[in-house]
């Protein structure tokens, strides 16, 4: 079954037209990335369909505004989201929130709800996987989100929905164990001595604030043993890597130190020096690499020449070392999924509309009636892209499919790993809006490929049999 389903059902009246004959359109879906600056206060993006940023300077009440300009700059976000193989540069949306007045558990929810809204509404509605780059302190709204996959977000979306279209998470210079520098501004009450121009990460001049005491150590130990941030090499079940700086290369003949401004360097070289980096590892200035590699797997080790403020600027090649891990994020290839076709849903590869038994089992099918009632039907779900006001996929998570008791497979429910094995899964139709291998290079296994083809389908119906509600199969003969 192959519909476009963030596009396909605006309303009852667009799902009727459905009905009609099949149509030759075809919308190819995209990928994006998503970045999370860290700590600082920063305006929230503008959704438009063609960018989703927070740029220029217009004051939104926070001490800062855009986080494309005043954090990132244009011109390293530009490096970190261009294909390395030359196909072009990906669509990216960027994050704003308060990131030094509220700490991560505050925030978390605002942040997951610009990356929904940057995956429902970036590149004119067309992204079906994203790619998170975060930067310091930026790691823990993320590794919240990903420790909570029952938390609501303000807007009202679940977590797991949000984490359900993030294909991998790059930290750079990840704060995921705390600095001592947060030990240091909050107990001395000054950072005179190190430099003015470190406290550009402590959100400018309010260095004494929830984000920096969420950043001391002991809370941050706290934090990560008590299940507040998630940790391993996989948190939450995503892949993630860590990218990061090792030392403080401050020689002024050298223009590595000077890449994103030779002040800041010397301020990075002096808190390295005071030791409020790190008291006992290798360090970027800022956090030491005990803290950079907590969370996740480390492809290429630390980078003696890239300090804390570099690593956000596409400095000593690190850019393009984003760019790749980013290409790689979906099994070597980082292109779209097989475009959807809108079709009706009778031509469909699994025609879900039909209602009826199969043997002992009984598929419960979408008929008109059930398009009206107040029920959420899984069938008219994926046949229409929607139903009762849930729009696919979305709303995955306020549908049956999302009830891992009907699968069978130890509460694993709809598995990801059955994407493009040769059987077409209603499920992940419902979950994605395809059933493709990552890439798209794989088979697209819900493709009708004419008259006197067949389908092997999957999805959810009665056994009589067991007298229960199952994920059961059928052959769709066309």
């Amino acid at each position: 079954m192959r519909t476009t389903l963030k596009t396909l059902v605006a309303s009852a009246a667009a799902a009727t037209a459905m009905l009609g004959a099949a149509t030759a359109s075809a919308t190819p879906s995209a990928d994006g990335v998503f970045f999370v600056h860290g700590t600082g206060d920063y305006c929230p993006p503008s959704s438009s369909t063609s960018a989703f940023q927070a740029s220029g300077k217009t004051s939104c009440g926070y001490t800062s505004a855009g986080a494309v300009d005043d954090y990132w700059t244009a011109s390293s976000l530009q490096k970190m989201a261009t294909s390395p193989d030359g196909s072009g540069q990906w669509s990216y949306g960027v994050a704003g929130y308060p990131g030094a007045s509220q700490n991560a558990m505050q925030t978390w929810g605002t942040v997951a709800d610009q990356l929904w809204d940057y995956y429902w509404n970036g590149n004119n509605g067309a992204i079906y996987d994203v790619v998170v780059v975060t930067h310091s302190n930026g790691s823990n709204p993320i590794r919240y989100l990903l420790a909570h996959p029952t938390a609501v977000t303000p807007n009202g979306h679940t977590a797991s929905d949000v984490i359900a279209v993030i294909q991998k998470v790059i930290f750079l210079a990840g704060d995921n164990a705390g600095t001592p520098l947060a030990d240091k501004v909050t107990s001395a009450g000054t950072i005179a001595s190190i430099g003015n121009s470190i406290l550009t990460f402590f959100g400018g001049s309010s260095w004494n604030n929830p984000a920096v005491n969420q950043q001391i150590q002991a809370n941050m130990a706290t934090y990560n043993s008590n299940g507040t941030f998630a940790t391993g090499t996989t948190p939450g079940g995503i892949e993630t890597v860590a990218l990061y700086g090792s030392n403080v290369y401050a020689s002024i003949w050298s223009s590595d130190a000077w890449c994103g401004g030779y002040g800041t360097t010397v301020g990075l070289k002096a808190a390295q020096i005071y030791g409020w980096g790190s008291w006992n590892a290798p360090t970027d200035g800022f956090i030491g690499t005990n803290s950079s590699t907590l969370v996740g797997t480390d492809p290429y080790g630390g980078d003696g020449r890239l300090n804390h403020n570099q690593s956000r600027r596409s400095c000593h090649g690190v850019g393009s070392r984003v760019a790749s891990q980013i290409h790689g994020a979906l099994q070597g290839t980082f292109s779209s999924p097989p475009p959807d076709y809108q079709i009706a849903p009778a031509a469909q590869a699994c025609n879900a509309t039909t209602q009826g038994w199969s043997g002992s089992t009984y598929f419960y099918g979408c008929t008109s009636s059930m398009q009206t009632d107040s029920n959420t039907d899984v069938d008219c779900y994926v046949a229409y892209g929607g139903d009762n006001g849930y729009v696919a996929p979305q709303d995955f998570s306020a549908t049956g499919y999302s009830n891992a008791k009907y699968y069978g497979n130890g509460g694993v429910g709809c598995d990801d790993s059955w994407l493009g094995d040769g059987t077409c899964d209603l499920c992940l139709v419902a979950k994605y809006g395809y059933d493709a291998a990552n890439g798209g290079t794989g088979p697209d296994d819900c493709v009708n490929s004419g008259a006197g083809t067949t389908n092997t389908c999957y999805d959810i119906a009665w056994s009589s049999t067991d007298s229960a509600v199952e994920y059961l199969g059928y052959t769709a003969t066309h």
